[in-house]
C-alpha cells in the first residue's frame, strides 16, 4: 500500500495552517495532515476500521494540540472529519469485497 499525499494538497494545507494559526500552523498542519493520512490504514480493517480510525484520531488531534498549545479551530474539525468519512469510505469498500469474496466461495462448492 503507498501513501502520496500530492504537493498541491500539501501546500494547501500549509498556507491554511499559516492563515489560521500563523507561523506555528504551518507545521501543526503538515503534521496534521502525515498523521491524519496515515490514519486511514485501519480502515481497510473489515466492519470496525472506520471505528478505529475515528479514535485514533481522536488521539492524534488531543496530542497534536496538547503539545502545540494551539486551540481547536474549524480547519482541525474539517480535516477530522473528511478523513473520518474516507475512513468510512474504506471500511464499507472493504466490507463489501470480503462480503463478495465469502459469497463466492460458499456457492462455489
Amino acid at each position: 500500500m503507498r501513501f502520496d499525499i500530492p504537493i498541491p494538497l500539501i501546500l494547501l494545507t500549509m498556507l491554511l495552517g499559516y492563515l489560521v494559526y500563523g507561523y506555528e500552523g504551518i507545521l501543526f498542519m503538515l503534521a496534521l495532515l502525515i498523521l491524519l493520512s496515515i490514519t486511514l490504514i485501519p480502515s481497510i480493517i473489515p466492519f470496525i476500521g472506520a471505528y478505529f480510525t475515528y479514535i485514533i484520531n481522536l488521539r492524534i488531534i488531543e496530542l497534536l494540540l496538547e503539545t502545540t498549545g494551539l486551540e481547536l479551530t474549524w480547519i482541525v474539525s474539517l480535516f477530522f472529519w473528511m478523513f473520518i468519512i474516507l475512513g468510512i469510505i474504506n471500511t464499507i469498500v472493504v466490507t463489501g469485497m470480503l462480503i463478495v469474496i465469502i459469497f463466492l466461495i460458499l456457492t462455489d462448492r
